[in-house]
């Protein structure tokens, strides 16, 4: 009943250039299900697969990992869909591991329509790294008159342990029925560095809690950041509330939540060369331009380097 494409068990699976599209799971993982693994997946593309039992079970629409470590590199997730949570990955315990990362991934137009939110991801126990991601048009589509879904993009909850660490993201146009952009609850911390938190919307009260809302004894370590409506509730240092000024968020197609949607920086955005002391760089340790070194920053979302001008730029991708 979990991993309708593939199943994982207590192994290290290194899955390139492969597409998964159409597949179905009754519980977890639409089309993959990893269980105490370590998949490596490289350029792979996870389109239209669903995680869903008919009633109200099934999470991960596309990759359902349980107490694994999952390193996705340059991995597009599109359209997936869940039962319940995590519309294209759901992930637990993965604390008990190594946190599951995501480089240079896009994360678009996926859904959960239960109470456990995470349009395109949940974290259930679990830890996260993300570096130039992009997150938009997921949606938490849950409501109910006693309560409705967090994190139309990201939602991590439970336990003293879980947390996400989100550098160079862009997270835009992404909705729930609270917090539209990201939800955290957890007594533990979280790090957000040199990312654009943009047009997430929710029934919140306009503001930032539209974008990012953190609960919990834990709270968040906020570096050089653009959040809508911003008003310096998390403190930090160099956030702040200015509009990206992307290059055309709905497209060519003026249509939002589609492939040709365009979150570039334009020539004028604030975002570029915001990063004073480029304190908040990504270190290539995973050579994700296979290039043999792995000292330097991490290329953006686009394959370019990241130091463009004289210092690096908020948001997935680098202007240049």
């Amino acid at each position: 009943d979990a991993g309708g494409g593939m199943r994982n068990e207590f192994s290290a699976a290194r899955i390139r250039n492969c597409t998964f599209e159409y597949n179905k799971a009754s519980t977890q993982g639409g089309a993959m299900k990893n269980f105490y693994s370590k998949p490596v997946l490289f350029n792979c593309t996870f389109s239209n697969n669903k995680a869903d039992n008919g009633s109200s079970f099934g999470s991960g629409g596309a990759i359902g990992n349980e107490r694994s470590f999952m390193l996705a590199e340059e991995c597009i997730f599109s359209n997936n869909t869940a039962r319940n949570s995590g519309g294209a990955v759901y992930d637990f315990g993965s604390v008990y591991s190594k946190p599951c990362t995501f480089i240079n991934c896009r994360l678009w137009g996926n859904s959960a329509a239960g109470q456990g939110g995470g349009g395109a991801v949940r974290l259930n126990n679990s830890e996260a790294d993300l570096t130039n991601c992009l997150f938009y048009s997921n949606t938490a589509s849950y409501h109910h008159t006693t309560g409705g879904a967090s994190g139309g993009a990201i939602n991590v909850t439970i336990t003293n342990y879980s947390c996400i660490t989100l550098n160079n993201v862009t997270i835009y146009g992404n909705y729930a029925h609270y917090q539209g952009g990201v939800y955290v609850n957890s007594n533990n911390y979280s790090i957000i560095m040199n990312s654009l938190l943009w047009y997430n919307t929710s029934t919140d009260t306009p503001g930032p809690n539209r974008q990012i809302k953190f609960y919990g004894g834990g709270g968040v370590i906020l570096y050089n950041t653009s959040i809508e409506g911003w008003a310096d509730e998390y403190g930090g240092y160099g956030n702040d509330g200015n509009d990206p000024l992307f290059v055309d968020p709905d497209g060519a197609d003026d249509v939002y939540g589609t492939e040709d949607d365009n979150l570039r920086l334009s020539s004028d955005s604030p975002a570029i060369n915001s990063d004073t002391n480029n304190e908040g760089a990504s270190q290539d340790i995973y050579d994700i331009d296979e290039d043999g070194d792995t000292t330097e920053f991490t290329p953006d979302l686009d394959g370019n380097e990241r130091l463009q001008g004289s210092c690096i730029d908020k948001g997935a991708y680098e202007y240049y």
